[in-house]
């Protein structure tokens, strides 16, 4: 039988699973970011970010 929790619980699932793909997607492209810094020789301590 289907219930409004199992519903609820359907709907949830999909929307989580998302936001764990964009939170993943987001530490890869800060990642990103941190190496070029490095590579040019910009830090985060030197004001220029």
């Amino acid at each position: 039988m289907n219930t409004l929790a199992d519903s609820a619980t359907d709907i949830v699932t999909p929307a989580r699973h998302w936001l764990v793909e964009l939170n993943i997607a987001g530490y890869r492209i800060l990642r990103r970011a941190d190496k070029r810094r490095h590579l040019l020789g910009i830090g985060r301590r030197s004001g220029l970010i």
